[in-house]
């Protein structure tokens, strides 16, 4: 345990008022959306959207591939199999660009916000805060140990 990193969380404001109990449970429960690389090809879109939404995608990606040579080999790589770390094909859906892209899309109407979200979702998972410090799992008694100052 990261003593000095717990410290440093349990002096924020947030936690002042909590008992140790809760504070250990509000540290692991999993509230922080984290991104991660995770990559996805047409197989992977198909299995989460609906005929509607998949036929959209390809149709949107299809006509701006025309335009956009990234698009274009962004469709070539989802054409391919592929798998979640990219071995074989697919995009990242995890990648900042890509998911400017997404937003792009959705912002200019050519995607609903709900496949922009359902998109986006394939490389999001909830953490706690706890795991976002690198802390593990916190116990109560890490807690007790930090604001006795040991």
């Amino acid at each position: 345990m990261d003593y000095n990193a717990l410290a440093a969380e349990l002096a924020k404001p947030a936690y002042t008022g909590l008992s140790d109990a809760e504070a250990a449970d509000a540290l692991n429960a999993a509230t922080v959306t984290e991104v991660y690389s995770r990559f996805g090809s047409f197989r992977t879109l198909a299995a989460v959207l609906t005929d509607v939404e998949y036929a959209t995608l390809k149709g949107v990606l299809f006509e701006l591939a025309d335009s956009s040579p990234k698009v274009a080999d962004s469709y070539a790589m989802l054409e391919l199999p592929g798998d979640d770390a990219g071995n074989g094909g697919g995009i990242d859906f995890g990648c900042a660009a890509v998911r400017g892209m997404v937003d792009q899309l959705v912002a200019g109407e050519q995607f609903t916000a709900e496949l922009g979200s359902k998109l986006k979702a394939l490389a999001e998972r909830k953490i706690s805060r706890a795991e976002e410090l690198g802390l593990g799992r916190v116990k109560v008694g890490h807690v007790e140990e930090v604001r006795r100052g040991k």
